[in-house]
């Protein structure tokens, strides 16, 4: 995936290679954490995000680089679901 807006580049390739790139992670079997970004597998799909939550509100924004998808999901007014809200998403991701 390019980092791109309106045909202009925005971050160089290895910058954003390196954003996307494990740097902590407490097992293989386990998402990693990248800079700002977190790593997940669904359906056999690589894909790098990051989300947000207050207490009605929910974000989420996934990419997959090497099928060049992604996604991102808000929603409002979900106050003690935003986990079940957030997987159901992210397995309908295939």
């Amino acid at each position: 995936m390019e980092a791109s807006g309106e045909g202009h580049r925005i971050l160089k390739p290895e910058t954003l290679s390196s954003m996307w790139t494990k740097q902590f992670g407490t097992s293989d079997a386990l998402p990693a954490m990248c800079m700002g970004f977190y790593q997940t597998w669904r359906n056999g799909l690589r894909f790098v995000g990051h989300g947000g939550d207050l207490i009605a509100f929910h974000s989420l924004f996934l990419l997959e680089p090497k099928e060049k998808t992604g996604g991102f999901s808000i929603s409002y007014n979900s106050a003690g679901s935003a986990n079940k809200t957030r997987t159901r998403n992210i397995d309908g991701l295939r």
